[in-house]
């Protein structure tokens, strides 16, 4: 179900004229070279996995950056997200599925600055399933708890093994943007302590798959989509049963809960583009109540 073009239109940044960057540029969010954001090489000339690159400790993130991730993170920033959810237009796509699109689009600037922190602190990483495969999707986590995958088996860890740090905490800009989104859903009371930050490039989806891993699935999920469009698909509690489209476009949020809770959903393998956000790629945050 496709509801716009994938052209974004204008729209008013709240916290400055961010959202406007030339097309030129690699995207907003990573400035002119995303490497600073990845622990690991994405792939080689032939698409094979690239060698891992040892996790040292960082200088400092930029001063530049720091000053403004604190004053997009401000409780009057966070207060003002919380109005903009509280307004918003809500679209039924399934029983206990809700999508707010649009949303984020304004906060693009403030966005950026305070995922920059995050991914400085705990960069993008390409996990290992428990069979041994290597994900096509890179991530990362921040909150009390991080989901991870690797010869263990899949689960939720308080400290990010690379660094044997606690995960970087969750802005409250994405925290209030979150509580709001599922009371707006209808699921209030949702408080997360999770963000699992995923990060496609073209070429690449994931397949059809239940989030099992937390530990009542009473709570939603919140999932918001920054950069190039994404088909997104969502079926019912049987892999097998059919999927209904939805195209998510930057800005857009999802919320999934109740019976929509343990449906199957997935992603297509993402169109090749150009976002003035991401640049080439695609990022997804989704929020969770794991412990």
């Amino acid at each position: 179900m496709s509801r716009r073009p994938p052209t974004d239109p204008p729209h008013a940044d709240l916290f400055g004229d961010a959202a406007c960057v030339p097309a030129a540029r690699p995207g907003l969010l990573f400035g002119d070279d995303p490497a600073w954001a990845f622990a690991d090489a994405p792939t080689d000339a032939a698409g094979a996995p690239g060698a891992a690159v040892a996790h040292a400790a960082r200088p400092p993130l930029p001063a530049a950056w720091a000053a403004e991730a604190r004053a997009a993170d401000e409780p009057a920033r966070a207060a003002a997200a919380t109005a903009l959810v509280d307004q918003a237009a809500c679209t039924p796509v399934a029983p206990g599925a809700v999508l707010l699109p649009g949303l984020l689009t304004p906060l693009a600037g403030a966005l950026a600055a305070v995922l920059r922190p995050l991914l400085w602190q705990a960069p993008l990483r390409h996990l290992r399933t428990p069979g041994g495969g290597r994900m096509a999707v890179a991530t990362s986590n921040a909150g009390a708890l991080g989901w991870l995958s690797d010869a263990r088996g899949y689960r939720y860890a308080s400290q990010d093994p690379l660094s044997g740090r606690p995960w970087p905490p969750l802005p409250a800009l994405l925290d209030a943007i979150a509580r709001a989104a599922a009371a707006r859903a209808g699921f209030p009371g949702f408080a997360p302590d999770a963000v699992l930050v995923n990060l496609y490039r073209p070429g690449v989806g994931l397949g059809l798959h239940q989030d099992r891993d937390e530990r009542d699935a009473a709570w939603p999920i919140v999932s918001a989509s920054l950069g190039l469009p994404a088909r997104f698909r969502l079926g019912g509690l049987r892999r097998d049963a059919p999927t209904q489209e939805l195209v998510l476009q930057h800005g857009d949020l999802l919320v999934f809960g109740g019976p929509a809770r343990r449906c199957f959903h997935g992603v297509r393998p993402l169109a090749a583009g150009h976002h003035p956000w991401a640049g080439e790629h695609r990022l997804n945050l989704t929020f969770r109540r794991a412990g």
